[in-house]
């Protein structure tokens, strides 16, 4: 292996700038979506005792696996907290794992460089480092064992004595599919449909450590559904999880809208995967392909990421967190080609010039930004985007000065403008969010029914985040009612509904579901 790191100071700089760009003002914001159905089901197991059946509001939640809400379980027991931060803490953790995989993984078939370059821009590329890991979602950890399991595969079929292995891929198929369901199998299928093409063996698939692996995934995966049947039929679920796998096709948004999408999502993941994508140009460069054959990893990875990116392209709805597996997969063949050409080679030249005029487009940026947007708090925004604007001119002065590290230098322009974003443009977020107030809402509910029996009245329409916060400060699940109301008990109910006979309205709020408003009220004697 050749190492390419020359300047140890550009990476301890990114890993001392890495933690407070991803930790600081994690918990702020309100949760919103998945995060409080993740956060929900966990409060729900950890209150009920019940770990096998996930559930929301008491009632069973079919659409996910439970593997995910145990380790959100087992992280909100741990600390004694359920927070916003806390909830989101798992991200990064998986994301910082994530990245030590990607470069653990790459630097024995690359180089140092090309690997530590692949794994920073994985977990720096816009939309993971602006939006995604800002999120309490499932979607990190699972990639980051989807992508693991892609390792092993490539060890798999390489090495000779690596058979064994099979037994320890389909163990993490069982884990991730206890996860998310059956996008699990359909990695696994498609990935060993790939490796077997790439290495010209299909022999490896008929062995016994192979049955053996399979069998596990059957034991794991089934042994779960197998303890959960006596409470309901494990069928019901299957069915929900192949309904979950098919929402987002052409089988439920028609053709018309899935032609539309196999021209706009290339489009789409180079937005999401900005700066970085700007290495397309390296797909034009008819050399750029002779190097990716010559490494029979690299070939690997390749065909992985040909063989399973049309599930998601030719799907309407699918969120780019739900590729995060294959996302470091262009990354690492993009690197590699950019560590072993030349800065003669007129596609690099283009690209460091992008690169650089990125970095001097931030300043005007962040200038004009303080002008034209209406901050709450103009001083405390003026003087951090003063300090953006000295940091990011002292980067550019030590490019101009040292030459041949500019993807270094913009990672750590990046991470510096997530603290930027971090310490001015999430709180001005909160000071303006509707969702805040929404938290406040819920907050003063769940301090109005404190020692109070709560419920959810029938087609109430109640957001999970509300759900969320009502399950957090209560300390209980809020089932939804069943039967006749009972005096002295509370009860959430549409506001667009007439009042009833039997209650006192004590309080009015909104709720994220389309912005429903309700009612809490107490059941009284009739009037």
């Amino acid at each position: 292996m050749k190492t390419l790191i020359k300047n140890d100071g550009l990476y301890l700089a990114i890993l001392i700038l890495l933690f407070p760009a991803l930790l600081i003002n994690l918990g702020l914001m309100p949760v919103s979506a998945d995060e409080a159905t993740r956060a929900i089901v966990a409060l729900e197991m950890k209150y009920s005792g019940n770990y096998l059946t996930p559930t929301i509001n008491g009632e069973l939640y079919f659409n996910k696996p439970p593997l995910y809400n145990w380790i959100l379980a087992g992280v909100f027991k741990l600390t004694g907290s359920a927070s916003e931060f806390i909830l989101r803490i798992p991200t990064i953790f998986f994301l910082l794992l994530f990245g030590i995989i990607i470069f653990l993984s790459v630097r024995k078939h690359t180089n140092e460089r090309t690997a530590a370059l692949s794994a920073f821009a994985f977990i720096t590329a816009g939309r993971v480092m602006f939006y995604d890991s800002m999120l309490g979602l499932i979607d990190t950890s699972f990639s980051m064992l989807i992508f693991l399991n892609f390792i092993i595969i490539y060890h798999i079929f390489n090495e000779k004595n690596r058979v064994w292995m099979f037994v320890l891929s389909y163990f993490l198929v069982a884990v991730t599919f206890l996860m998310k369901g059956l996008p699990s199998i359909v990695f696994q299928f498609l990935t060993l449909i790939a490796a077997g093409a790439v290495f010209k063996d299909w022999k490896k698939f008929f062995n016994l450590f192979h049955a053996l692996g399979i069998i596990l995934f059957l034991v794991i995966a089934g042994g779960y559904y197998f303890l959960i049947s006596h409470q309901y039929s494990p069928t019901d679920y299957i069915q929900v999880l192949f309904s979950e796998s098919a929402k987002r096709t052409f089988l439920e948004h028609g053709w018309r809208s899935t032609f539309i999408n196999l021209f706009t999502f290339p489009f789409e993941q180079v937005y999401h995967l900005l700066p970085w994508s700007l290495m397309v140009i390296f797909f034009f460069q008819k050399n750029f392909y002779a190097g990716v054959l010559e490494n029979k990893f690299l070939s690997y990875l390749g065909l992985v990421f040909l063989a399973n990116i049309p599930v998601y392209w030719i799907s309407v709805e699918d969120y780019p967190r739900y590729m995060f597996m294959l996302y470091p997969i262009p990354f690492i063949i993009w690197f590699n080609h950019f560590s072993a050409i030349g800065e003669e080679r007129k596609e690099k030249r283009i690209l460091l010039q992008a690169f650089f005029a990125l970095l001097i487009f931030c300043i005007p940026t962040i200038i004009i930004g303080n002008f034209i947007y209406p901050f709450q708090q103009k001083n405390k925004v003026f003087i951090i985007s003063l300090l953006l604007v000295v940091f990011l001119g002292i980067l550019i002065w030590f490019h101009l000065r040292k030459k041949g590290f500019l993807p270094e230098i913009l990672i750590i322009a990046i991470l510096i403008l997530r603290l930027g974003f971090n310490l001015a443009i999430i709180p001005e977020r909160y000071a303006t969010s509707p969702t805040v107030h929404q938290k406040e809402q819920s907050l003063q509910v769940a301090n109005l029914t404190e020692g109070k029996n709560l419920s959810l009245w029938p087609w109430s329409g109640c957001s999970h985040e509300t759900i969320y916060y009502l399950t957090r400060e209560t300390g209980k699940i809020i089932p939804i009612h069943q039967g006749e109301p009972i005096p002295g008990d509370l009860y959430i109910l549409a506001d667009k509904e007439e009042l009833k006979d039997w209650e006192e309205v004590l309080y009015k709020f909104q709720t994220r579901w389309n912005n429903r408003m309700l009612r809490l009220s107490k059941c009284i004697e009739n009037k």
